[in-house]
């Protein structure tokens, strides 16, 4: 992790216990960034076995995904696949950053094709 190229991230992981660090049972196999360059970095930094070219790859191979950045604008298009095929999906925030995106979560959510969401509104 010392290496990831995000020093904040390695500065937190390091001060943390290590029973806070992971799920029992639970274990990452795939990783998917559209650098896939940077994935094979992400890859090796994280133990994660398995670099996949397109996120369709993993349907059927996973129980669930978990989107880790922070660009809003990019979190439907990546988790669509996903949603419309009954795949538990994880959003880190934000959920989105614009109107139109946060509309179809909101009709996945009254399709009850996602569970939950918070959403936190700032009004300017």
């Amino acid at each position: 992790m010392k290496n990831c190229g995000y020093s904040v991230i390695y500065e937190y992981l390091t001060a943390q216990p290590e029973e806070n660090l992971g799920i029992k049972g639970a274990k990452v196999s795939y990783v998917w960034i559209k650098d896939k360059e940077f994935s094979e970095k992400v890859a090796k930094t994280s133990f994660i076995e398995n670099v996949v070219e397109e996120p369709k790859d993993v349907i059927r191979k996973v129980d669930g995904i978990v989107i880790t950045t922070d660009i809003g604008k990019r979190h439907l298009e990546h988790t669509r696949l996903f949603i419309e095929r009954d795949i538990p999906v994880f959003i880190d925030k934000p959920l989105t950053d614009n109107e139109k995106d946060l509309k179809k979560f909101i009709e996945y959510f009254k399709q009850k094709k996602v569970s939950s969401f918070i959403i936190k509104f700032k009004i300017c």
